[in-house]
């Protein structure tokens, strides 16, 4: 089975997941708000961050609204979105069922945000992203996540054990920077 049949497989066998994302995707995210409260959090914690090496990744790029502060401030060529769609058209944004990541797929990252669906509603898109990110993450690379409570498992000692420090919570623990030793 080639890897293109492996994420046509992964869809067939978990559509519950793929149609969830796809109707919150299309009819009920749209809040702008949500968008403007992540562009702020961003330039007051993220862009002042001295980064390795390495790609820009976000998980969940939706309308691309956030991703776009980012090619702005990093560049388009250092920022790598995926998406399940891409109505901007944005061509560094991957349009792909994130649980298809392969182990091949190598990609030196320097700073990951997590924003695949959420640990409870689509756990194994969220997990997927979650595992490759933390493997491609370079020495010095920043990797921004949900907090325990709101992941709802103990997500702070997973990343400890392999290699990474909590460097600061962000709003009281909705969100964990963590940097990789």
């Amino acid at each position: 089975m080639n890897d293109q049949d492996k994420i046509i497989d992964l869809r067939q066998s978990d559509e519950d997941e793929a149609d969830f994302a796809n109707e919150f995707y299309k009819k009920a995210w749209v809040f702008d708000q949500y968008q403007e409260d992540r562009i702020s959090l961003f330039r007051s914690v993220l862009f002042d961050l001295n980064l390795p090496d390495g790609y820009v990744v976000m998980f969940g790029t939706h309308n691309c609204k956030v991703f776009e502060t980012w090619c702005d401030h990093w560049g388009s060529n250092r920022c790598l979105g995926f998406e399940l769609y891409n109505d901007e058209r944005l061509k560094n944004v991957i349009v792909m069922d994130v649980r298809g990541l392969a182990d091949w797929c190598v990609t030196p990252i320097a700073l990951c945000w997590n924003d695949v669906g959420s640990w409870e509603r689509t756990p194994e898109a969220r997990n997927s992203s979650y595992a490759w990110a933390k493997k491609n993450i370079v020495s010095g690379g920043y990797y921004l996540e949900r907090g325990d409570n709101i992941a709802g498992w103990e997500l702070y000692t997973d990343m400890t054990q392999n290699g990474f420090v909590a460097v600061d919570e962000i709003l009281d623990g909705a969100y964990v920077l963590y940097k990789k030793k």
